[in-house]
């Protein structure tokens, strides 16, 4: 009897657990929806039979053959969102060319960019606190909220970079890759921390059930493994929102931290930090 259940569907990544049932017909009764919808039933022998629906929907196949027209998309917001929106689009667009240049393979894309998540995720930050609590806010608000295309951790990273240079100049942020293109170590715990975090916080009813049934890990694509008895997965969807947006910021403050930690640069920490008008004006001078 295996206690493992696939987050991802092991035959195609774009879809994920959408529904935990005993009852077949009940998990025929999740699935249709739209043309871009797709389904899969799994069958899992846990403490009886278990069927798993995973859903996904139909997404352009890499993350440049999308369209965005970065002016447009911010015309409406206000001027520090505009600014500070653009310049991440940009570095989305970075990371894209970078991935290709390193491993000859563009981005995968799981889903269309959300534009107007990024300002809903700016607003959310506690811009007067202190340098790397903002920082640490930056980051976790960012990743959150989920705006861009299987980009996030990286292109939030690129923002926190951006983040220190605009209060020090002289800020040189440390290497995050190996030269084999993986996360340095004091990296990838950050990332695998805050992907099961994030995957954990979506997902507590579902993982809940999963528990209940006798699941003990869900792996996702990536191979990450999210061992279930060390959450707590009782608790209405709402509450499990806020509590495990709160553990991510504190985790991506600790980050912040190392990232200063790691750059030899402690002492930025003691400085001013920038609120979003007063970055969005570095970023401005930075171009």
């Amino acid at each position: 009897m295996s206690t493992t259940v696939y987050y991802h569907h092991p035959e195609d990544s774009r879809l994920s657990i959408d529904y935990v049932t005993h009852d077949f017909e009940a998990a025929e009764d999740r699935t249709g929806g739209s043309e871009r919808d797709i389904y899969q039933i799994e069958e899992y022998d846990l403490n009886g039979t278990v069927y798993v629906v995973y859903h996904g929907t139909i997404v352009p196949k890499v993350a440049d053959d999308v369209d965005l027209d970065i002016y447009e998309s911010v015309a409406d917001m206000e001027w520090a969102n505009q600014i500070i929106t653009t310049r991440i689009l940009r570095l989305l667009e970075s990371v894209i060319e970078e991935k290709y240049e390193e491993e000859n393979e563009k981005l995968a894309a799981y889903k269309d960019i959300e534009v107007k998540k990024i300002p809903e995720a700016l607003d959310r930050v506690h811009w007067g606190d202190s340098v790397t609590e903002t920082a640490g806010e930056l980051v976790s608000c960012l990743i959150l909220r989920h705006s861009l295309p299987n980009a996030n951790h990286r292109t939030s990273l690129a923002m926190l970079s951006l983040y220190y240079q605009a209060i020090s100049p002289q800020f040189d942020m440390p290497a995050t890759a190996t030269e084999e293109y993986d996360w340095e170590g004091w990296v990838n715990d950050y990332i695998e921390e805050s992907k099961e975090i994030i995957t954990v916080r979506r997902n507590t009813i579902r993982f809940h059930y999963l528990n209940e049934y006798g699941c003990n890990v869900v792996e996702r694509k990536d191979g990450l493994r999210i061992h279930l008895n060390e959450y707590d997965l009782d608790m209405h969807p709402r509450k499990a929102l806020e509590h495990y947006a709160e553990y991510h910021t504190k985790r991506s403050v600790a980050f912040a931290e190392t990232v200063l930690k790691q750059a030899g640069t402690k002492e930025l920490r003691n400085g001013a930090p920038l609120d979003k008008v007063e970055f969005a004006e570095r970023l401005q001078e930075m171009d």
